[in-house]
């Protein structure tokens, strides 16, 4: 079954325990004999020595990805899209000023 679908999990931190529950969460939504490739960065907490919780979901893959990887992908992606870039149309009717956030996790508060 290949679906395409992109998830995401947005928590405050980055450590391991968060990654492990949103791939719980994942892996729940799928059945145990559907194998299921997920693309990750060279994170830390995506790359543990010894990963019991792979061994316990064999079906679940992990592919990594590199920065020369990411930023080639980037690329590649702005030269088709500009191709078609148009503007568009701000339909807010009002934006509150707020501070910049300091840290990635706090976009999502």
């Amino acid at each position: 079954m290949v679906t395409g679908l992109v998830k995401a999990g947005h928590y405050k931190r980055r450590h391991r325990r968060e990654f492990l529950d949103f791939m719980s969460d994942l892996v729940a939504d799928y059945p145990k004999d559907v194998a299921l490739h997920v693309v990750l960065h060279n994170l830390n907490t995506h790359e543990p020595k010894h990963d019991r919780w792979l061994q316990r979901h064999p079906h679940v893959h992990f592919h990594f990805t590199h920065p020369r990887q990411i930023c080639q992908a980037i690329d590649d992606f702005i030269e088709v899209y500009n191709l078609k870039a148009a503007p568009f149309e701000w339909r807010k009717e009002s934006v509150h000023q707020v501070s910049l956030k300091q840290h990635y996790a706090d976009l999502c508060q």
